[in-house]
């Protein structure tokens, strides 16, 4: 088995996935093995079937049918552990949004390599503006993204 990481190389300037030959221990096969494998530590059995139970869960949680919240946030911007009413979002390929949002400022707000960084910015803030204000354009993201993994309801239940 190999596993893997990423690091950024100051040598290319880029992400570099590494990988590492792994063996992993044979699966164990019963509760005696489990025991010595924790050293006979009842505890640190619990704890890892706990955790294993709550990834369950979280995952099964993730894909139900219930609807979505936003957060209430705190007096920084921060999300509380307080949730608003339903979430009312469309959720889009945020790299396509990106993607649309730079070649518009390239060619038609003057973004160019050359310009400063608030002339960069000041340049793709336009074009960002811009599409928020074209129903086209808002549905070319909406067309072309991928489905989202996350269930969105779209009625609300009165």
């Amino acid at each position: 088995m190999i596993i893997t990481t990423k690091v950024f190389d100051l040598k290319t300037f880029a992400d570099v996935t590494l990988g590492r030959e792994f063996s992993p221990a044979p699966a164990l096969t019963s509760m005696e093995e489990a025991l010595a494998f924790f050293g006979n530590d009842e505890a640190k059995i619990l704890a890892a079937l706990n955790a294993e139970k709550l990834e369950s869960e979280v995952k099964a949680a993730k894909n139900s049918a219930e609807p979505w919240h936003s957060f209430v946030l705190d007096a920084d911007g921060e999300p509380t552990e307080t949730l608003n009413g339903v979430a009312d979002i469309v959720p889009v390929n945020e790299k396509l949004v990106n993607d649309l949002v730079l070649n518009l400022a390239k060619q038609h707000f003057g973004f160019a390599k050359s310009a400063s960084i608030e002339a960069k910015r000041a340049a793709k803030a336009k074009a960002l503006a811009h599409v928020k204000t074209q129903p086209a354009l808002v549905g070319y993201l909406t067309a072309m993204s991928a489905p989202v993994a996350v269930p969105m309801e779209t009625e609300t239940a009165s």
